[in-house]
């Protein structure tokens, strides 16, 4: 089949699915935040959004969710126990999944003038950046856990300062004894503790507990994660690479740690300071109590055609060299599954840092309206893979795994329909039908094959609107 062949019977496979697939039921949530409206409703739908976080925060309690649109909100938020904040959204969107995939433009700004969040335990702060903290003793410039234990997913950290401890994030026992323990999963820490008065560690644990699961600590001042006086911390699937201090500074003997499929670069001092001795060889790491699996290793990051600068080539040692861990999230922090085969080898593998490396990605530009004209375009790391685009009414409530291609997130049990599709790295137009009703969805994923392997690429679910 010619590409242009391909294109004709691939708009006609779509129009047919436009104009024939039931529409989903949709439901909105708790609260919803929106900074461009001109006053502030009751946060009930989005028509009637906050127009502040903080006014969500107040009236949120434990178990409900606030939904937090595209946009820069100053100030400093207190996130209660048990509520959860998700960034990222267009105001109309109805479940997470229609969040455009990439990098979040949810930003939470400190302005360099404040602390910008607390969390209590149980909070989940989602797909947020948190930017330009400044707070004093004791520390925390993006946020203090201070005796909670809160849970934080693809968010970014970057541009924040303390003149206490922990520049983007200090964990600490609190007045009673309380130890934090936050969960930390596929963030990016970059440029924290660069300006501004003390830069005294990027992520600090003190008398406390962390968990830290496919994390990015890349150009930071100082030590990249420290942890001391008693405290006890996971650190799996992460790179610390171009900090100006040690990648992790352990202090004292009465700390212990996991520090598994990790990797070390460029960090000015060493790759791991342990109870007085500056450890420059990635065989001392290995040999550290608790320590297996790391790697001293150029990252090779390569630019990308999102805000995100810390994709890797193909032949990354990032790639494939991670750990699956049970209950982590589906995703990555740029919206890409979290379980490929990213070396196409035939073995599904968790990659090291924020990010996993997808054999397609699908991105798509226009306006989703009725009559809208869109352009589809699949990005690949490896060139010339035959492909199929999978369409379908909308995402699954259980995505299933399938060996070794990843996890198909289209439901199967509605109307679905698969098209062999154009060689990638090319576009294509199509056009939404004028009849096709606001607030419908389709869903759109790619699987990329290889006689062996193959990857299934982000799942895209576009509302029109």
């Amino acid at each position: 089949m010619t590409m242009s062949s391909s294109r004709r019977s691939t708009g006609a496979a779509l129009a047919f699915v436009l104009l024939f697939v039931p529409l989903p039921v949709l439901h909105g949530q708790d609260f919803h935040v929106d900074a461009s409206v001109v006053a502030s409703g009751d946060g009930k739908s989005w028509g009637k959004a906050f127009k502040t976080l903080q006014e969500a925060l107040k009236v949120a309690t434990m178990g409900q969710e606030v939904w937090v649109a595209r946009g820069t909100y100053v100030g400093g938020f207190a996130v209660p126990p048990g509520v959860a904040v998700r960034g990222n959204f267009v105001p109309g969107d109805t479940r997470p999944s229609q969040r455009m995939p990439g990098e979040s433009q949810t930003i939470l700004d400190g302005a360099n003038q404040q602390r910008v969040l607390t969390a209590g335990t149980g909070a989940l702060l989602e797909s947020l950046q948190i930017v330009r903290g400044m707070a004093g003793a004791p520390g925390g410039g993006g946020l203090l856990c201070e005796g909670t234990r809160p849970i934080l997913r693809h968010c970014i950290f970057r541009g924040n300062h303390t003149s206490g401890r922990g520049t983007a994030l200090y964990a600490v026992n609190n007045s009673k004894g309380v130890k934090a323990d936050p969960l930390v999963e596929s963030c990016y820490f970059v440029g924290n503790g660069i300006l501004g008065p003390g830069a005294i560690h990027n992520i600090d644990v003190c008398n406390s507990k962390g968990r830290f699961h496919n994390i990015g600590v890349h150009l930071n001042s100082d030590n990249g994660l420290h942890f001391h006086q008693g405290s006890t911390v996971e650190i799996l699937n992460s790179y610390f690479v171009g900090n100006t201090g040690r990648g992790i500074c352990h202090i004292d003997a009465l700390s212990s740690s996991r520090i598994e499929n990790c990797l070390f670069y460029k960090n000015s001092v060493s790759l791991v300071h342990y109870v007085g001795k500056e450890l420059h060889t990635i065989a001392a790491v290995n040999a550290l109590p608790g320590a297996k699996n790391n790697l001293d290793a150029d990252p090779q990051f390569v630019p990308s055609s999102t805000n995100i600068p810390l994709y890797f080539a193909p032949g990354s040692p990032l790639v494939d060299a991670g750990q699956d861990l049970a209950g982590a999230s589906l995703l990555d922090l740029a919206s890409n599954l979290r379980q490929l085969d990213g070396d196409l080898d035939g073995k599904i593998r968790t990659d090291i840092g924020p990010l996993e490396l997808a054999a397609s990605r699908i991105d798509i530009t226009g306006k989703p309206a009725p009559g809208g004209l869109m352009i589809l375009e699949l990005l690949t790391a490896q060139p010339k893979l035959p492909t199929v685009m999978i369409f379908g009414t909308g995402p699954a409530a259980k995505p299933i795994l399938i060996q070794p291609w990843g996890h198909l997130q289209i439901d199967l049990t509605s109307f679905f329909l698969p098209v062999a599709w154009y060689q990638t790295g090319a576009k294509t137009p199509f056009q939404i039908p004028v009849t096709f009703p606001k607030g419908g969805s389709i869903a759109f994923q790619n699987l990329a094959l290889t006689t062996r392997s193959g990857n299934l690429s982000n799942l895209y679910d576009l509302r029109v609107r």
